[in-house]
């Protein structure tokens, strides 16, 4: 499932993702503004819809979008509660725009939220133009892309990290928080493996080139 939340985003990569993860499409409250921008239509709405002007509300009701609406005074964000009824519907990976950037605060909350996801049982990434975020524990295999690179950041300490495929290889080391060890790792093969032996550890794979200027972030 591919979720729009109400952060920045370039609508220009956001269609790009529609196209090449075709399914269905929820709106987080405000995410619904750049979906209807691109006369895309979300199979779902959801949220206090405090965030979301009027008159988009009354052309999604009119377009008959499913609603699941919660009161504004509440102690989850609309992310999360999005998150816990697609792990409710069944749904196991969730790819997530407009949940990086933005306030500080919600870009942290929103990674922690990868944390709630893996005890949901989901996969979910958070995505923009040039990052793709996610936890895991266990074992990963990530294909390699052209100009992009890896970060390995434990959440907080991780025994027994070992990797493949990576320039840099890590062979059963333990990762800290506190420290930069797994910092900007380059790939030397098509695909790497990175396995760990405990803990939790945030993957950042990113491009190299950083370059948000694109079309319309907002």
């Amino acid at each position: 499932m591919l979720m729009v939340a109400g952060g920045p985003l370039s609508t220009d990569h956001l269609y790009q993702e529609i196209k090449d993860y075709p399914g269905r499409i929820m709106a987080v409250d405000s995410g619904a503004v750049p979906l209807l921008r691109m006369g895309v239509k979300p199979d779902v709405l959801l949220g206090d819809f405090d965030s979301l002007p009027a008159a988009d509300l009354e052309k999604l009701m009119r377009d008959g979008v499913r609603f699941i609406r919660f009161p504004s005074e509440k102690d989850q964000t609309d992310l999360e509660l999005a998150l816990e009824w697609a792990a409710g519907q069944g749904i196991r990976e969730v790819r997530v725009w407009g949940a990086l950037g933005g306030r500080l605060d919600h870009t942290l909350a929103n990674v922690g939220l990868l944390l709630k996801g893996a005890r949901l049982g989901l996969t979910v990434w958070l995505v923009d133009p040039c990052h793709e975020v996610r936890v895991f524990e266990k074992y990963l295999r990530l294909k390699a892309r052209p100009g992009w690179a890896v970060s390995l950041i434990p959440l907080f300490t991780a025994t027994g990290v070992l990797t493949r495929g990576l320039k840099y290889p890590l062979n059963r080391e333990t990762l800290h928080f506190s420290e930069g060890r797994g910092i900007h790792n380059c790939f030397a093969a098509d695909e790497a493996e990175i396995s760990v032996e405990e803990g939790m550890v945030l993957l950042v794979h990113f491009a190299e080139m950083l370059d948000q200027t694109a079309d319309d972030v907002r």
